[in-house]
């Protein structure tokens, strides 16, 4: 298994700017890579990420054609976990209830987003009237 780079990466202070900065650019393409790298581990097998003017998102579908959604808010000031939910599909961005990922080490965020997408309980919850969330 690779490195998490990212999570070291929010450790910083990131420059506020009103356009996008080298810096969050730098975040982003550490994080994409990270994270396909990191699911690729895991069997997912699609991946969509979106870049915000300081926030990252995305959706994912895991080996089992659970498609999951994932946010983290504004780098500047969010930078204790990451969103993760269950979707309908790539364009649901309301989904199933949302948990949280802890980005304090790759230790936690292994750990908890490994409980989250593999939790039958929670699974089963997200499930209502016989379609995903």
């Amino acid at each position: 298994m690779s490195t998490i780079i990212f999570i070291g990466l929010l450790r910083q202070t990131f420059e506020s700017s009103s356009s996008l900065t080298p810096q969050f650019q730098h975040f982003y393409m550490t994080f994409r890579s990270d994270m396909k790298r990191f699911l690729k581990d895991r069997g997912a097998k699609e991946f969509k990420f979106s870049r915000g003017h300081f926030e990252v998102s995305g959706f994912f579908t895991m080996p089992d054609d659970q498609v999951w959604y994932f946010s983290i808010g504004d780098v500047r000031w969010f930078k204790e976990w990451m969103l993760l939910r269950t979707a309908k599909s790539y364009e649901d961005y309301t989904g199933g209830s949302n948990c949280q990922v802890k980005l304090g080490s790759e230790e936690e965020f292994t750990e908890d987003f490994e409980r989250i997408t593999k939790c039958q309980l929670y699974r089963a919850i997200a499930i209502f009237g016989g379609m995903r969330y």
